[in-house]
């Protein structure tokens, strides 16, 4: 089975209603979502292959980490479905 990460900020560490909506769709394609808290210490051991920025709802507070951490992912190899120049852009 394939493995995504939703990204989610710490007041939804087991995502938001909307995010586990999908999940059951998306287990009969043959993929598993879980969670990733963005600022969590494990965000930046973690294994990942690819990476949907959904639920980071406290981003805004502290953009320069948030971009940080969204380079670093790129840098590591996770295949970000939301590329950091355009996260960037964005901000």
């Amino acid at each position: 089975m394939k493995k995504i990460a939703f990204a989610t900020c710490e007041k939804y560490p087991q995502l938001t209603e909307d995010d586990r909506l999908v999940m059951e769709p998306l287990r009969h394609l043959g993929i598993e979502v879980s969670p990733l808290i963005w600022d969590s210490a494990d965000s930046q051991s973690q294994n990942l292959g690819s990476t949907v920025i959904r639920s980071c709802w406290d981003y805004h507070f502290r953009p320069r980490q948030f971009l940080r951490w969204i380079k670093q992912m790129e840098r590591r190899g996770a295949a970000l479905w939301n590329p950091a120049r355009v996260v960037e852009w964005n901000l």
